[in-house]
């Protein structure tokens, strides 16, 4: 495998991030369904790319990983933001995904000159080793968040101040 080029998404990137989601594993990842919510969702997290606060990993021509700030529009709420990052199965435990966020947080702290991000994971998620080598803090942990052909999973919101 070649190395990892990272750039600013585009809107064209859209497909490229519906075939990432349609994964089973990957969708159980975030809080919509695959049926009916992901592709609006999709074009959401693909929008903030308007924004330059959208990040698109790419490994020999192909799209293997995103990571997006969702920035707040209110005054008294833009020191932070949300993020997602999702990176292609396969592609998986191969250093993607923490180029991804050590390039997401440099973006949100250099250039949006934000104090804070946040995340959230569901119980199990494979992500929180991740996230605590970035020295991401817990801060949360909501109880039957989401519920799934009748399982319930409880959401885990972590936080990394700058």
């Amino acid at each position: 495998m070649r190395e990892l080029d990272v750039r600013y998404t585009s809107t064209l990137d859209y497909n490229a991030l519906v075939d990432i989601l349609k994964d089973d594993e990957t969708i159980s990842n975030f809080p919509f369904s695959k049926e009916n919510e992901m592709p609006a969702a999709a074009r959401n997290w693909v929008g903030f790319s308007k924004l330059k606060a959208s990040l698109t990993g790419v490994v020999d021509g192909e799209i293997v990983s995103f990571a997006t700030l969702f920035l707040m529009p209110y005054k008294k709420l833009d020191h932070h933001a949300m993020f997602y990052i999702v990176v292609k199965k396969e592609f998986r435990r191969k250093g993607i995904g923490s180029s991804m966020l050590k390039n997401l947080l440099n973006l949100a702290k250099s250039y949006f000159k934000l104090e804070g991000v946040y995340i959230e994971v569901f119980e199990g998620s494979k992500i929180v080793p991740l996230l605590k080598k970035f020295g991401f803090n817990q801060f949360a942990n909501q109880q039957m968040y989401v519920k799934e052909k009748k399982i319930y999973k409880n959401r885990i919101l972590f936080d990394k101040w700058f």
